[in-house]
């Protein structure tokens, strides 16, 4: 009777519902425990690979190929670099090109560094919409106590630099500059091309001396210093934008033209000095006169394809110079390959 009684209360005690208490109390363990667990074995992974990782080179150390005396090195380390999205690039301003670089339906920059043109910075026309600080609400040390979403819309004109070494040097070279100086953009009406205002400025820098004579076409001038590069608005509220008034983002460069050293970081040229200490070199300032849509690396390229500039520094060959370097110097090459390299045929 006893040994009966005794399973009757062993069965209903195992058949007993779990207080509510002690059920609360396993599901917020197991939320608590969960992300602890995935926590420490990201943690664990990053120890792991922050042991098997090589030290990391010092940026003085990632700019030594840079101090190259080599021609073909130095175009196949900007392409390098441009291949990959390298940061520690003596370019400081070479985001604007990285980005152009990489849209497929605009080859123009890979084919002109290939033609000895360097492009150093490039900005497209219209009005773009987007979206200038990251930052979400927030909070700061200073007042407004508080960060908060910014929004901005514009119109820019449109303006490309770059630098050519050794301008002289070639009939094609000299054929190039002189036709993106004289540049006219004909708009077809009927049979008959109308010349309109709509042809595009042109500054350039000479150099030795390292900030040396500047001259712009007679024939397209440069705007004047008080029409704008870029006027727009700013709001924390997208919506508001098209209600606000305009203002200048961003002044005209009028007569002037940036000197080399003005696209380094540091503004020190001789992180490059194959284009410093260049007996000849000039720096060109294409920009268009208006609001709109326009990308000039395509017109540059252009003019270059209309007057045969040949392919002076060839992909692969270059690419293959810059890698022998980079190895000379001990940094990795690994992951660093050639991709999306076109044929000279192919550039015409």
């Amino acid at each position: 009777m006893v040994s009966t009684t005794t399973e009757t209360l062993l069965d209903a005690k195992a058949n007993a519902p779990i207080p509510p208490l002690t059920i609360s109390s396993l599901h917020i363990l197991l939320l608590l425990g969960i992300p602890l667990i995935w926590f420490l074995s990201l943690q664990r992974r990053a120890r792991n690979l922050a042991l098997n990782q090589p030290a990391p080179h010092t940026l003085a150390e990632l700019e030594q190929p840079w101090q190259t005396n080599d021609w073909a090195t130095l175009f196949g380390l900007i392409g390098l670099s441009n291949d990959h999205r390298w940061s520690h690039i003596p370019l400081w301003l070479y985001h604007s090109i990285q980005h152009r670089w990489h849209q497929p339906s605009r080859p123009w920059l890979k084919r002109l560094l290939a033609m000895g043109v360097i492009p150093l910075y490039i900005q497209d026309g219209g009005i773009p919409q987007h979206r200038v600080n990251i930052n979400t609400f927030g909070r700061r040390r200073r007042f407004p106590w508080f960060t908060y979403p910014l929004y901005q819309q514009g119109k820019k004109r449109a303006y490309f630099e770059f630098v050519v070494p050794y301008p002289r040097e070639t009939r094609e070279m000299m054929n190039f500059l002189n036709g993106i100086i004289s540049n006219r953009i004909a708009d077809g009406m009927a049979d008959e091309p109308v010349v309109r205002d709509n042809s595009y400025g042109v500054t350039v820098r000479f150099s030795p001396p390292e900030r040396g004579p500047i001259y712009y076409s007679i024939d397209n001038p440069p705007c004047r210093a008080d029409r704008p590069i870029e006027v727009g608005a700013k709001s924390g509220m997208e919506p508001l934008l098209p209600f606000k008034a305009d203002r200048v983002l961003k002044g005209g460069f009028g007569e002037r033209c940036n000197a080399l050293a003005q696209f380094m970081r540091d503004f020190d040229s001789s992180k490059i000095p194959l284009l410093r200490h260049a007996d000849d070199t000039i720096v060109v300032r294409v920009e268009a006169k208006h609001y709109g849509v326009c990308e000039l690396d395509q017109f540059v390229f252009g003019v270059a394809q209309d007057v045969g500039l040949p392919v002076l520094w060839p992909e692969v060959e270059c690419r293959n110079a810059a890698l022998e370097e980079l190895e000379r110097r001990g940094l990795s090459t690994d992951g660093l390959r050639p991709f999306m390299l076109s044929e000279p045929a192919d550039y015409h």
